[in-house]
């Protein structure tokens, strides 16, 4: 039988990108905003930013780490939120 091999690479996190990254969500201040699920239904905070794997991206990227109204804790994709006119993020 064949052996799988696992690709490392897609996991790796080159240190420049993520410094880059970082000065980026200084920059725009994300910690402390207002975040909304899809439907708007929950609120939440952004406490974090941190970098994970995401399969939607299929590659690490950064991720906010969002304490939601109901005290459940998650992590969505920075690539699949976005900004409304009021200044709040958004999860699409």
């Amino acid at each position: 039988a064949e052996e799988r091999k696992h690709d490392e690479r897609k996991y790796q996190i080159p240190a420049e990108n993520l410094k880059e990254e970082i000065r980026m969500y200084a920059q725009n201040n994300d910690i402390g905003r207002t975040i909304y699920a899809r439907n708007k239904e929950h609120v939440g905070k952004v406490k974090s930013i941190g970098r994970r794997y995401c399969a939607a991206c299929g590659t690490v990227h950064a991720c906010y780490n969002v304490l939601w109204d109901d005290g459940k804790m998650t992590k969505p994709c920075y690539a699949g939120v976005r900004t409304n006119e009021d200044g709040s993020l958004q999860i699409m």
